[in-house]
């Protein structure tokens, strides 16, 4: 990560004036830091001289003194927005992360390439470590493929006299918008939190539209085997796999630390494991579907464009 990267992914999260210690510092707490590339003894020093030149030169980064110590924001004007990320970061808009994950649950389960019933994990339960060390473990959600739930019982025995038991493990990552200015970060969340299912993907309801971002974003998940998918808040089975995952064999090992770090992954394997037992799935046990109408309604209180 550049220190241009890294200043514009803080104040893109953030979305108010800083300072230069507090950049730093809400840098460090997201853990951007480790992944600079500086061999200078003062980082912290080069990124404030980053920042001067940035704003001096009239980017999208601007400042104002206050209290005889600069303030850094991240401009927001309609015309900067277009031109920096193409996307929809509109000011009104209050809907949250979370608030996506019945689009991605209902998208999972109807798409041909998953058929999966998917669970969010409330990051709230796990366990807390000192600081950094269960930073990008977890993922947002989780699914599980149960391939003959349409199967009468006859067929799923010989399957299994066959071993042709062909269940999956999904990871999601769950992101609004993705642009030049979080890429890295979010997308090395991804990698981070879903390398150990069979199949890990980045998803997001925005993505920025220039050639030259989806050429890297295509680039990366050609690397690193993560997937992306686009959410469609005007038709939700509409929404697209941008880029397919890399098949992987479970990663059990950190299978295993997420059960012991996180009460929603132990409960959502408890539900996989009686499945598997029972020879049938059990919506009851994972996130609902919404129906179509229960899906308009829902994308319409929280404000989904």
């Amino acid at each position: 990560m550049t220190f241009v990267e890294l200043i514009l992914t803080v104040l893109n999260e953030t979305e108010q004036p800083m300072t230069v210690d507090q950049i730093w510092s809400k840098a460090d707490e997201m853990g951007l830091i480790a992944s600079l590339h500086s061999a200078g003894k003062t980082p912290k020093n080069t990124m404030s001289a980053q920042l001067t030149c940035l704003a001096n030169k009239g980017t999208s980064v601007g400042r104002f003194k206050e209290n005889k110590t600069y303030r850094y924001f991240l401009k927001r004007s309609d015309k900067q927005i277009s031109k920096d990320t193409s996307l929809h970061s509109m000011p009104g808009k209050q809907y949250k992360e979370r608030d996506l994950h019945p689009l991605l649950v209902r998208f999972a389960n109807t798409n041909e390439h998953f058929k999966a019933f998917v669970k969010t994990i409330y990051h709230e339960t796990s366990i807390k470590g000192s600081k950094g060390e269960n930073e990008w473990v977890h993922p947002d959600l989780v699914g599980f493929y149960f391939p003959y739930e349409a199967y009468s019982p006859l067929t799923r025995e010989l399957a299994k006299q066959f071993n042709q038991n062909q269940y999956r493990l999904f990871s999601f990552e769950m992101k609004r918008e993705v642009h030049y200015g979080n890429l890295r970060e979010y997308f090395f969340q991804a990698v981070s939190n879903s390398s150990w299912a069979n199949e890990g993907y980045l998803v997001a309801l925005h993505f920025s539209k220039e050639e030259k971002f989806i050429s890297e974003l295509g680039r990366l998940s050609n690397a690193f085997g993560i997937g992306v998918i686009e959410l469609n808040p005007d038709n939700v089975d509409q929404s697209r796999i941008l880029f397919p995952a890399r098949e992987n064999q479970i990663d059990w090992d950190t299978v295993d630390k997420l059960v012991l770090l996180n009460k929603s992954f132990q409960s959502f394997l408890e539900s996989v494991e009686g499945d598997i037992k029972a020879g049938k799935a059990h919506p009851g046990e994972y996130d609902p579907i919404l129906a179509d109408q229960q899906m308009t309604e829902w994308i319409d209180e929280k404000g989904i464009k």
